[in-house]
């Protein structure tokens, strides 16, 4: 079993990403993303993926590192 981790501000790249991830070869995935502060209206609807909503963190260089 492989774990993603995503941290996303909603960017335009996240739906991108997750449809790069759904197309992989290897289908024994799991992938979180954890949205930033934002609300995701266009979400891939798989059982792999698991999205989770937190208050604002990421604001600086390590922003991400915070998210996740």
């Amino acid at each position: 079993m492989i774990t993603v981790i995503i941290p996303s501000k909603g960017r335009d790249t996240l739906k991108r990403s997750l449809r790069s991830l759904i197309f992989q070869t290897n289908p024994n995935w799991t992938c979180i993303v954890v949205l930033d502060g934002v609300e995701y209206n266009d979400k891939i609807d798989d059982h792999r993926i698991i999205y989770y909503s937190i208050n604002k963190l990421g604001n600086d260089i390590n922003g991400a590192g915070l998210v996740r």
